[in-house]
């Protein structure tokens, strides 16, 4: 490093006045007196040596500028105590180290007094012994920091079982700051008259106490552990390693890892491959030493330590912006000038009732936005204010909703740190009244782009399982047992209608979305894509609230979990990387899981039904893994389950992603986006010459103890005749796992399946007591052909597509009835041969794409439909006018397109100044004859494949309850009563009538609303 001798210049933070060394002389004094007392009395609560180490680096931030070596362990040493001081559990054993190093510290400090007293820098620029001294300071900080970072990832039992090792560990770690403060004493020959401490004998003895067994479950491991003997003879007992875990009450396991919560048929062999995994990386830990485990490590922490650098000095230049003026009032700690005013003309001191804030808020905007100026020599403030006359309406209608987003501690006031947060977060160009609107209702049209995205992303990993080759194939598949969280998250919000805004500003939300999804996609890669705990997480996004990026963060790991996939359909990928998603899923977990527990804590000291609460909280955010996720449900209650109405909502309105550009995600990859994606080198790299028929081990690795533990691991299925693998139990033969082509799963049992031959049978044959629900699996229900596995909860969505399917058909397709008697009954034609179908069993495909296919049982059973995957121009590039794509939704209906609803509605409705239609709901959905269409049937059958799901219609359902003959030979050879009609036969101006109807009763109600809106303007 090149030797830089500054000079202390006003145009740096370095203190050169003799009043600032002054008042920085008084405040280390006062310091110093607190860290005297701290040496004399060590203490035993955690959080103290944190706070004690934070109020140090005001001290330090001067010594920053004098040199790069000496920003360099000010930078490390802030960083390691802000991980720290961010964490929320706090343990005494790994932060009394801070009160040594902190001790160490000072001493750095008292350096640099010296030569802000000499006015002489060089005292420290140009003394290479020193500046040796402290890039060994900085490099011993970084690790003593990844050490606490290792040890907070650990298990409870780990921890345990290490505890001698790790209180050694931390021993070295307080010698060897304790020498570094040494070595600088004697190399500047600074004399303090302080007397010998003995700093060294006090923290043995701290230690020693905080590592032993005084907390209730440490007691319970080790009376148990004293029954189990030796670590050999109980690591690779299942039963007891399960036992101990749970003696631990480790919050930071899953507690489903044991077995997966909903169907008991496929839980034996998940629990059975998750016990494998679990218990091979416990027994990795238990077996590995306290320094390999750090060395593991080290690589993470050190990408960590990196990016909060920068973030670090990304917040210094931000600071500066902010002239805080401490003498004229509290108003004067506040960022933004409007609510400084705010503050001011209130007289608030430093908190404020939420509901006086937003009446306030509202009288104060109203103010100063309803007064028209003159418009000569109008200044750009003055046109920044007309501009925002709009938002008056949304500010005094969703006051609640606006302090609500203030008030993160929920306590119903609001001070001014949260107001500072709050505003600090305001995107760039962006007015405070902007903000505003977008908190209370722009922030919805922000979570659907980020709904559709994070569903879209879902729907196309397991999209990639028939592809990827059959060395991946198993990872890939394990890999979507462990995306329940997020599917569940992408569930909620329950989105509320946006369409009123302005399309300018919806065009700025949506600018807002693409610039931090570039920036914080480009911190999760600097990362190596690796979320290791719920703090990364929150130093990646800068502790915001959760809610704020939690559907961004999901669609950040999607990103990168299909991209892996997307690489698996041509190269062997190593293990570790799926692992990583693993971790990156269980750390969305905790951090969902801490959430979840502060909002209980909050709701239970307001006296409210946490049910209530949970499911209104941000429209419902958590409102479905509240349920299955973290309270164990082993069936989810009827408020959660999928109804229509989502279900709807689920297949359609991706186009919202149409103006939003997100990067590709499943394209061919080239060799040089592998070096992009990928923390490990694919087998193809690693072993060029390798036969490619050799089957290779998990993971490949110089290291021989890793090499040989990942040889070890017996990984399922590993060829291609594994394919597909429904880890599902068959009710009649009771062959588990299926490796069948297809699985057929009952829509209307519990948990009912068959597999191929024995769906083939005649229903008398079948054993049907085997249902898991009321009753009996019976021959009026209807199934769903499955050829991929899915794991819960994305086979609960597919299950319950299926069924909303099934009653479209029954209220408007194949089954309906003729609302006339003398009309045509509706026909359907099979999408494939173009003929008409007559009798059952027939198919309809429930793939977004394709949701208007209908296949003959000749069609279905005979035609070889494409294999080859879909493409994203498949989901965002389908003209609007074809009924293709994904804009059909359920029975054989399709949206009409915008060019006949103006032909037909003769440019009714109102259009805004912008040109934009303000009736933007849904078109009504009206029926289409397929058989008649326009479009020829390649056009429809195009985006088919062979291995989309299928829901089987045969001739009744359950619904009907009719009486069945018994005599039907299979199941495939039942022949239905003729179809009663051809679809879509109905007179357009039938259709017409409806549409018109629909716009009329949207018509009607936005009257209304702005009739609300105006009367409370006016008021």
């Amino acid at each position: 490093m090149p030797n830089h001798v500054g000079s202390l210049s006003d145009d740096t933070n370095v203190v050169d006045s003799p009043q600032e060394i002054d008042a920085l002389s008084l405040q280390y004094q006062e310091w110093d007196l607190e860290h005297a007392n701290m040496k004399e009395r060590p203490p035993k609560d955690a959080r103290n040596y944190i706070r004690h180490a934070r109020n140090i680096l005001p001290l330090l931030e001067s010594l920053a500028e004098i040199h790069p070596v000496a920003k360099a362990v000010v930078f490390t040493f802030r960083a390691v105590i802000n991980f720290q001081y961010d964490r929320i559990e706090n343990d005494l054993r790994v932060n009394n180290v801070f009160l040594t190093q902190t001790d160490m510290m000072r001493v750095v400090l008292e350096v640099h007094l010296i030569a802000l007293r000499r006015k002489d820098p060089s005292v420290i620029s140009s003394n290479e012994r020193l500046l040796d001294r402290l890039r060994r300071i900085s490099k011993d900080i970084t690790e003593c920091g990844n050490a606490i970072d290792t040890y907070h990832k650990e298990t409870r039992l780990v921890k345990f079982v290490k505890s001698q090792e790790w209180k050694q560990r931390m021993m070295d770690f307080n010698d060897t700051f304790i020498q570094h403060r040494s070595a600088l004493l004697q190399l500047l020959s600074i004399r303090m008259a302080r007397g010998v401490d003995d700093l060294h004998q006090k923290m043995d003895a701290l230690l020693t106490h905080a590592f032993s067994n005084n907390q209730d479950w440490e007691k319970r491991v080790q009376k148990r552990l004293r029954q189990y003997g030796s670590l050999d003879s109980w690591i690779s007992d299942v039963p007891k390693v399960q036992k101990l875990l749970n003696l631990t009450e480790d919050p930071s396991i899953d507690p489903n890892i044991f077995g997966a919560l909903g169907s008991k048929q496929d839980s034996d062999e998940i629990r059975k491959h998750r016990l494998t995994s679990f218990v091979a990386a416990l027994k990795d830990d238990l077996e590995s030493t306290v320094k390999t485990h750090c060395e593991n490590n080290l690589t993470t922490f050190t990408k960590k330590l990196e990016f909060h650098t920068q973030q670090l000095q990304e917040a210094i230049s931000r600071a500066a912006t902010y002239v805080v003026d401490q003498l004229i009032g509290p108003h004067g700690r506040l960022h933004h000038e409007d609510l400084k005013k705010l503050w001011k003309e209130m007289n608030w001191i430093f908190c404020v009732d939420i509901k006086l804030f937003s009446m306030a808020l509202h009288e104060y905007y109203l103010d100063r936005l309803s007064v028209k100026l003159p418009q000569a020599g109008e200044a750009p403030m003055t046109q920044k204010r007309d501009d925002d006359q709009w938002t008056l309406e949304y500010i005094g209608f969703y006051s609640e909703e606006i302090c609500q987003a203030m008030d993160r501690d929920l306590s119903g006031y609001i001070r001014i740190s949260e107001v500072n947060a709050f505003t600090d977060e305001m995107p760039d160009g962006w007015t405070f009244p902007q903000w505003c609107v977008y908190q209370a209702l722009g922030w919805h049209y922000e979570q659907q782009i980020y709904q559709k995205r994070l569903q879209y992303l879902l729907d196309t990993f397991y999209d990639t399982l028939p592809h990827v080759t059959q060395w991946n194939r198993a990872n890939v598949q394990e890999s979507g047992d462990y995306l329940g969280l997020l599917h569940n998250l992408s569930r909620g919000p329950s989105i509320r209608s946006y369409q009123s805004l302005p399309p300018r500003f919806l065009e700025q939300i949506r600018q807002k979305v693409i610039k931090q999804s570039e920036r914080y996609r480009a911190g999760f890669k600097a990362l190596d894509y690796h979320l290791d705990s719920d703090d990364t997480v929150r130093m990646l996004f800068e502790h915001k609230p959760v809610e704020s990026y939690l559907l961004l963060l999901c669609v950040l790991i999607m990103e990168h979990c299909v991209n892996l996939a997307s690489i698996s359909k041509h190269h062997t990928v190593d293990i570790r990387e799926w692992y990583r998603i693993f971790d990156n899923t269980e750390t969305v977990r905790t951090l969902v899981g801490q959430r979840i527990n502060n909002l209980e804590s909050a709701f239970e000291d307001k006296g409210l039904n946490l049910e209530s609460s949970m499911e209104s909280f941000k429209d419902g955010l958590y409102r479905v893994c509240y349920y299955e996720n973290f309270n164990g449900f082993d069936e989810a209650p009827a408020k959660i389950k999928w109804g229509n109405t989502e279900i709807e909502y689920r297949y359609i309105d991706f186009d919202v992603l149409d103006n939003v550009p997100f990067p590709p995600v499943h394209e061919v990859v080239s060799e040089s986006d592998l070096k992009e994606i990928l923390v490990f080198e694919t087998w193809e790299s690693y072993n060029p010459h390798a036969d490619p028929d050799e089957v290779p081990p998990a993971a490949w690795t110089e290291d021989e103890d890793d090499a040989q533990y990942y040889a070890s691991l017996n990984i399922e299925p590993r060829d291609a005749s594994s394919f597909p693998r429904h880890f599902r139990r068959c009710n009649n033969c009771f062959t588990v796992p299926m490796e069948d082509m297809a699985c057929y799963h009952c829509i209307d049992c519990k948990d009912y399946d068959l597999c191929g031959d024995c769906y083939a049978l005649p229903f008398d044959s079948l054993n049907t007591n085997e249902s898991i629900c009321e009753g009996k699996h019976s021959e009026d229900h209807a199934l769903m052909k499955l050829i991929l596995s899915f794991p819960e909860p994305y086979h609960r969505w597919v299950k319950g597509s299926a069924k909303y399917q099934r009653e479209q058909e029954v209220q408007y397709g194949f089954f309906s009835q003729p609302e006339e008697q003398d009309q045509p009954p509706p026909q359907i034609v099979c999408t494939q041969c173009q003929d008409t179908i007559d009798s059952t069993p027939f198919y309809k495909c429930l793939h977004q794409l394709c949701t208007s296919v209908y296949l003959c049982h000749e069609c279905e059973e005979h035609h070889e439909f494409p294999s080859d995957p879909h493409t994203e121009d498949e989901y965002f590039d389908v003209d609007d006018s074809e009924p293709t794509g994904d804009t059909p939704v359920g029975s054989s209906y399709v949206y009409q397109d915008d060019e006949e609803d103006e032909a037909d509605d003769d440019g009714g409705g109102e259009v805004d100044e912008e040109g934009e239609d303000d009736d933007n709901e849904e078109h009504e959905a009206v029926p289409e004859s397929v058989a008649g269409s326009d479009a020829p049937a390649e056009a429809t059958i195009a985006s088919h494949r062979s291995w989309h799901t299928l829901l089987v219609f045969h001739n009744q359902t359950a619904e009907e309850e009719p009486e069945h003959e018994s005599s039907s030979p299979t199941t495939h050879e039942r022949v239905g009563s003729k179809p009663n009609g051809r679809l879509g036969a109905g007179d357009a101006d039938d259709r017409v009538a409806r549409l018109e109807s629909r716009i009329e009763g949207l018509e009607s109600h936005m009257g209304e609303l702005k009739e609300m809106l105006a009367e409370l303007l006016a008021r």
